[in-house]
């Protein structure tokens, strides 16, 4: 069935589509025989018919062709102007544009919530981050205070640090192990309370006290004159000597005699 133009209000889904979707397609059905240049039936013989034939339906293939290109071209002329299409194609235009639309703002849409989310994600990140250092100074603090060797106040730390500055000392990771009298470093509590109860410790920090005491003695007097001043360097001298280092002294004799030496080595010598 050959579909109808219709009127200028027709839809066009289902009018004027299907009338030039026909009409585009269109192949003419007639033979155009009236156009055969040979008339077969004058041929000699059977080939000559062959010949006859082949140029006959060439000419009848080419009126086809040229009729069918004819009504085609006045379908898409009319097509081009019929007002129905226009406002089709007008009504798709403007769906294309507002769905680009639509599409660009779902678009920036979800970068803006992608930036947002990266945003609350980086302050969760720093959150988390400031949290975890407070977390660590409180661990630092309680294995601080665990052990027992934690400083009263920052200002005792700079006067420690002055004093020291023109002594070498190692490196030193965890400062609750070492033992300062020994000038040793310690991996586990155990071993350092075993190293505590030692002799060579305890040796170490008699003569550490003695050095600090006489230390304290030598700078208080330091506006004597020269000769009361040797004589009081001789009396520390001899209080040291005579002073004993464990209860056991006859047993140890010789460790004594290596102390005394140590002692010696380690008291100063007062300027003149």
């Amino acid at each position: 069935e050959i579909p109808t133009f219709g009127k200028s209000d027709s839809s066009y889904e289902e009018v004027v589509h299907p009338f030039y979707s026909f009409w585009q397609g269109y192949s003419t059905k007639k033979s155009y025989a009236w156009l055969n240049v040979y008339d077969i039936t004058e041929a000699p013989n059977r080939k000559v018919v062959k010949v006859m034939e082949k140029e006959n339906k060439k000419v009848r293939d080419k009126a086809k062709k040229e009729r069918n290109e004819e009504i085609r071209n006045l379908v898409t002329f009319v097509k081009k102007r019929d007002k129905r299409v226009q406002a089709h194609l007008k009504y798709k235009q403007e769906k294309k544009s507002s769905d680009l639309k639509k599409s660009e703002e779902q678009r920036q849409n979800r970068l803006k919530e992608k930036k947002e989310e990266m945003a609350s994600y980086q302050e969760s990140e720093w959150s988390k981050f400031s949290n975890f250092e407070k977390e660590l100074e409180n661990i630092e603090l309680n294995v601080a205070h665990q052990f027992g060797d934690i400083s009263d106040t920052e200002e005792s730390n700079d006067e420690y640090d002055e004093l020291e500055t023109d002594r070498p000392r190692p490196t030193i990771k965890n400062e609750t192990l070492h033992c300062i009298a020994c000038n040793k470093i310690f991996k586990t509590i155990k071993a350092f309370q075993n190293h505590e109860n030692s002799k060579k410790h305890k040796e170490n920090i008699a003569i550490l006290k003695l050095y600090q005491g006489n230390e304290d003695i030598l700078l208080s007097e330091s506006d004597s004159c020269s000769e009361q001043s040797h004589k009081e360097d001789s009396r520390v001298l001899n209080e040291i000597e005579h002073t004993p280092l464990e209860k056991n002294r006859t047993s140890e004799s010789s460790d004594s005699q290596s102390l005394e030496r140590q002692i010696h080595e380690e008291l100063p010598k007062k300027k003149r």
